[in-house]
């Protein structure tokens, strides 16, 4: 049996590796283990750091599983959308809360998700083109405001270049801009005078802009991250990072009204918890428990099917035990209807 090597990332003294083989046996190797993927095909890899320096690597398979590694071990496994391939992913400190961001496309739409799989605020952004048909062919990143948080920049196949607020998901100003052809390859950002610059191509030209006017920061400025096609990213920042413990107005649930078959019931803790989720109809009547584990420093999402609920309102009681002991809930309303 041979190991075919699909991707490979370096930073310093650590590797890793993603491999595949015709007996099916698919692997991540790195410097500090090697985890089997369980017939999963690997497609992308990505690293960046945690806040207590340990490298993490992101990897995507063909079933649009996104797996956290790290120290030779599986943190987490998450899926994005089924329904449509997802062949690259890039990493982004869009929200300055002390976690990068798995940042994707889906059809028209660029979606975010941090490690424990929870779609970042004020995502999804939603690209809006004259052309008939929207393709988004590449997504960089890089702060352009001077707000020491990076904007996302997404780029079609018909050559149209969008650049979004990661933290309101709001466009630029002045965008989006034009190369007026099919983009030969991923656009490039590079500094100037310590400004963001951007470089498209198409088949017959090449188009460079100075698209901020302040100084800027590159994060994941090309197709591979950086210059040296390392893929790789360092650890987030945490200058909006969430210090109280069990925030009530970060819980909340989406989509609300729920039409469909499930709801996420979305809240953040600032410390590892068990979260215990009791929904009542506005009678008292109880309907529902949920039992999760929560990941501390970031939101997490547990999901809620009411294929078998009523239309109504309903009251989700949402109760965070840390492992230090805290305890804190908050009510929200969910509105099935059907």
């Amino acid at each position: 049996m041979s190991l075919v090597p699909r991707r490979i990332v370096v930073q310093d003294n650590f590797y890793a590796v993603i491999s595949s083989s015709s007996e099916n046996l698919n692997l991540y190797q790195s410097s500090l283990g090697s985890v089997n993927l369980s017939g999963e095909i690997p497609t992308n890899i990505a690293l960046t750091k945690n806040n207590s320096g340990d490298y993490v690597s992101i990897i995507l398979t063909d079933n649009n599983n996104i797996y956290i590694i790290s120290n030779g071990s599986i943190l987490n496994r998450f899926q994005l959308s089924p329904e449509n391939p997802i062949d690259f992913f890039i990493l982004s400190d869009i929200k300055l809360d002390g976690n990068n961001y798995v940042v994707v496309k889906n059809k028209n739409q660029v979606e975010a998700y941090n490690f424990n799989g929870a779609m970042a605020d004020n995502f999804p952004l939603n690209i809006e083109s004259n052309n008939d048909i929207i393709t988004i062919s590449s997504i960089v990143s890089a702060d352009i405001e001077g707000s020491a948080k990076p904007e996302i920049i997404v780029s079609t196949h018909y050559g149209e270049i969008y650049a979004f607020d990661g933290g309101s998901g709001k466009l630029i100003s002045g965008f989006p801009i034009t190369i007026g052809q099919i983009l030969a390859a991923t656009p490039s950002l590079f500094l100037s005078e310590e400004k963001v610059n951007l470089i498209a191509a198409n088949q017959t030209q090449i188009n460079a802009w100075s698209i901020s006017s302040v100084a800027g920061k590159l994060y994941w400025s090309e197709e591979y991250g950086n210059p040296q096609n390392t893929s790789f990213i360092d650890a987030a920042e945490n200058t909006n990072r969430i210090n109280e413990f069990f925030p009530a107005n970060r819980a909340y649930n989406y989509p609300n009204p729920v039409y469909e078959g499930t709801t996420n019931i979305r809240y953040y803790v600032a410390e590892d918890s068990k979260i215990s989720i009791k929904i009542f109809d506005l009678a008292g009547d109880f309907v529902a428990e949920l039992n999760d584990d929560a990941q501390g420093g970031m939101d997490n999402e547990t999901v809620w099917n009411v294929g078998d609920i009523q239309s109504g309102v309903y009251l989700a009681r949402i109760e965070a035990n840390s492992t230090w002991g805290k305890t804190e809930q908050a009510v929200i309303k969910i509105a099935v209807v059907k």
